[in-house]
C-alpha cells in the first residue's frame, strides 16, 4: 500500500472569501484570453453546452454549501474558459455572459456593515494584518513610497513600482486587498492601464483621486485637484476598464481643502453616478465636517484615521454612528515599525548589543511561523527534498 501523503498545511481562508478568489482569477483570465481570441474563427453551431444545467443541478442536490460553491466556481469556468472564442467572435461583454456577484471588499460590507482595516506596505506587514483577523487590507501609496524609496508621497512613486507591490503583496494573502492607486498615473488611458494592472495582480478594488499631478498625501499643505469634469472621466474610465469584474472603485476627492465642501459632495454624487462604489472626502478637519460628510455623500463613505494628520481620529462606535462604514488607519504599521526599529537601533548603538532587547524583538522561531518556513519544509519534502 503506497504511504499516505503529508500534506502542509494550509490557513483556514473563509469559503465566501475563497470562492470569490477563485472567480475572481477565473475571470479576469477569461478577459485576457477573450481579447486575444478577438479574431479567431467561432466554434461550429453545433457545440452547444448548457453551463445553467450545472446551476440547476447545484441548485436541487442535497449536498453541502461549500460544494454549491465549487459547483458555481466549475460552471463559470466551463463558460469563461471553454468559451472565450465563442465570447470574443461575437463582440460579447463578459459580464453579459457570467453576471457577477458582488464584489469581495461589498460582501464583506453586507456582512459586517462597518469595516476596520490597516494600511500595509509590503508582503510582510500584509501577512501580520492577516494573522491579526483584519478582513481586509489596503496598500497605503504613503507607505510604499517611503519604504521602498524612501521618499515622501508627493509623486515619486510611479505607476508600476506601486503595481508591483501590489502583486507581491496579494499573491501572499487571502483577504482582499485595496491599492492605493493615486490618480491612476495620468489621464483616463493610463488608469485604464492601471486598473486592467491591478486586477490581474488580484486585487480587490482601488482608490482613484483628483489631485493635480504630482499628488500629495491628503494631510499635506498645498493640494491641487483637477477639473470635476475631468476627474469623472477618469472614474468612467475605471469603471469601463473594470467591465464585470470583482475590482471595487472608492472615489476620492482632495477639493474640500481648495474647493469646499459642497463641490467636494458634488464630485462624490458624480463620481458614483460614473460607477464608482464608494465615496471617500479627505482630510475633513473636524467632527462637524465629518457628519456633513456623512450627511451628503453617496454611502459607503471612508473614514481616514492618520494618527497626527488633519482629521480626528475616532473609535470605531462613534465613526460608525456618525455614518461612516469603512474605517482606514492607512499609516498606524508603517509609523510603529519604525519607531521599534529606530528603538532597537539607538539601543544597539548605545550599548553594542541585543542582550536585554528580547521584549521588542520577535524570536527566531515565531517569525519563521509568520513567513511559513515549516509550510516550505512540508511541501519541499512531498517532492522528494530531503531537511
Amino acid at each position: 500500500m503506497m504511504p499516505r501523503t503529508k500534506h502542509a498545511p494550509t490557513q483556514h481562508v473563509p469559503r465566501r472569501q475563497a470562492c470569490a478568489r477563485v472567480r475572481a482569477r477565473v475571470v479576469n483570465h477569461a478577459h485576457l484570453v477573450a481579447g486575444q481570441a478577438k479574431h479567431t474563427k467561432p466554434p461550429t453551431a453545433g457545440f452547444n453546452v448548457q453551463p445553467a444545467f450545472i446551476g440547476q443541478f447545484a441548485g436541487v442536490a442535497k449536498v453541502s454549501p461549500l460544494f454549491v460553491d465549487v459547483i458555481h466556481c466549475v460552471r463559470d469556468a466551463i463558460v469563461l474558459v471553454v468559451y472565450p472564442t465563442y465570447v470574443a467572435s461575437r463582440d460579447i461583454r463578459i459580464s453579459e455572459v457570467l453576471p457577477m456577484p458582488d464584489t469581495r471588499v461589498q460582501t464583506l460590507l453586507d456582512e459586517l456593515d462597518v469595516i476596520v482595516f490597516p494600511g500595509v506596505y509590503d508582503a510582510l506587514s500584509a501577512k501580520i494584518a492577516q494573522r491579526a483577523g483584519f478582513p481586509l487590507s489596503f496598500i497605503s501609496g504613503y507607505s510604499v513610497s517611503a519604504s521602498l524609496i524612501g521618499e515622501p508621497d508627493m509623486g515619486f512613486l510611479t505607476q508600476m513600482e506601486m503595481i508591483d507591490r501590489a502583486r507581491q503583496v496579494c499573491l501572499n494573502v487571502n483577504i482582499p486587498i485595496i491599492v492605493d492607486a493615486d490618480t491612476g498615473y495620468g489621464n483616463p488611458l493610463n488608469v485604464i492601464r492601471t486598473v486592467n494592472e491591478l486586477i490581474v495582480a488580484v486585487a480587490a478594488g482601488c482608490f482613484l483621486e483628483d489631485q493635480v499631478w504630482p499628488k500629495k498625501c491628503g494631510h499635506m499643505r498645498g493640494k491641487r485637484v483637477i477639473d470635476r469634469e475631468e476627474y469623472i472621466d477618469k472614474i468612467r474610465a475605471a469603471n469601463e476598464a473594470r467591465g464585470g469584474r470583482d475590482f471595487f472603485i472608492v472615489s476620492r476627492t482632495d477639493a474640500l481643502a481648495p474647493a469646499g465642501m459642497d463641490e467636494a459632495v458634488a464630485r462624490m454624487h458624480e463620481a458614483r453616478e460614473a460607477g464608482a462604489n464608494a465615496s471617500f472626502i479627505e482630510a475633513p478637519g473636524s467632527k462637524e465636517q465629518m457628519r456633513t460628510i456623512c450627511a451628503n455623500a453617496p454611502k459607503p463613505n471612508v473614514a481616514n484615521m492618520i494618527e497626527g494628520g488633519k482629521t480626528p481620529v475616532l473609535p470605531k462606535a462613534e465613526l460608525a454612528d456618525i455614518g461612516y462604514q469603512l474605517i482606514l488607519h492607512p499609516l498606524a504599521g508603517l509609523y510603529a515599525a519604525a519607531q521599534a526599529i529606530e528603538d532597537v537601533y539607538s539601543q544597539l548603538k548605545a550599548n553594542q548589543t541585543t542582550l536585554g532587547a528580547d521584549t521588542a524583538l520577535m524570536q527566531f522561531e515565531q517569525f519563521n511561523g509568520l513567513i511559513g518556513v515549516e509550510d516550505r519544509y512540508h511541501l519541499a519534502e512531498r517532492f522528494g527534498v530531503k531537511s
